[in-house]
């Protein structure tokens, strides 16, 4: 396209294709004429063009350019002075335009803050969803410990009023975790003393039934329900006769956790059945003395016959 003298060309929006034609005015010889060539605003240095005529340009950034020609002859000497063409603007795409950055730009920030806004807005419902749930699982924790409360209240009521001993004991280290008030009615000794020192209540065992005992203790300790009987000498050095029952209890995952028993003051029942084996006995020895005297008679009435 021919550039006008001093006037600016606008190049609307291509693929950035130049194509820049020019010669020198020389009668003789005109073809040994050689060019150099700048595109100021896009080549950095000149370009040796020869004695071609023409240059080429692709891909040219949108902006504005100046084109330069210098010629020389054969012996090397330069016009430096040269042509120099108007300003050639070539024209940004839409999408090159800064106002269309700009658009894009607000459009992202508000895409990014639209996002912003939904991603807050999720994280107020999670939270007001994690606020309910709290609130749910904290009434339910507080009904939970009431009832446990309540259930703890109604056991020590029963075990501080019933004649049997209810014990509990860790059966990791065999320390007691409760003693009902029932123990020292029985063993005229403190609970306490005995929390303190798990052993304590063995001293009262009968020395006869003491090791029986130990060996019972022992094999409870591993999760071994047991029923046993054995004496126990109190202070005023009355005798006792106890049953003592364990029960092994398990936790979830099934390993011993607690092991619970019953100890029950069986000495009138002992009494009891002590009376009725001499009543049965006596029984007996006056049956067999009665069966004695019949056959004693029998035998007398048939001498006598005879």
């Amino acid at each position: 396209k021919p550039v006008p003298p001093g006037e600016a060309v606008r190049v609307p929006p291509g693929k950035g294709r130049l194509q820049f034609e020019f010669t020198a005015l020389r009668l003789v010889n005109s073809e040994k004429i050689r060019f150099r060539y700048m595109l100021e605003g896009f080549d950095k240095d000149w370009i040796e063009a020869g004695t071609r005529r023409v240059a080429y340009y692709t891909n040219i950034p949108a902006g504005s350019y100046r084109f330069r020609v210098i010629a020389g002859n054969k012996d090397g000497v330069w016009n430096t002075r040269g042509a120099t063409t108007a300003e050639i603007v070539l024209l940004p795409h839409f999408y090159q335009t800064y106002t269309f950055v700009l658009l894009c730009s607000l459009a992202v920030a508000g895409l990014i803050f639209a996002l912003y806004r939904l991603r807050v807005k999720q994280l107020r419902a999670s939270e007001s969803k994690l606020v309910l749930l709290v609130d749910e699982r904290t009434q339910a924790l507080a009904h939970h410990m009431q009832a446990l409360e309540e259930s703890e209240k109604r056991f020590r009521q029963l075990a501080e009023n019933v004649h049997e001993v209810f014990w509990m004991i860790d059966p990791r280290n065999g320390k007691f975790l409760y003693l009902s008030p029932a123990f020292q009615e029985i063993w005229q000794e403190e609970p306490e003393a005995v929390l303190r020192d798990s052993g304590a209540w063995l001293n009262a065992v009968h020395p006869e039934d003491r090791e029986q005992v130990c060996a019972a203790k022992t094999k409870q300790c591993f999760g071994q329900r047991l029923d046993i009987e054995y004496r126990i000498l109190r202070r005023d050095g009355s005798i006792r006769c106890v049953s003592d029952r364990s029960f092994p209890v398990q936790d979830a995952s099934g390993d011993l956790d607690r092991i619970v028993g019953l100890v029950e003051d069986i000495t009138e029942r002992k009494k009891t059945e002590h009376e009725l084996r001499r009543s049965r006995d006596e029984l007996e020895l006056r049956v067999l003395d009665l069966k004695a005297e019949n056959l004693e008679r029998r035998r007398a009435e048939q001498q006598l016959k005879v």
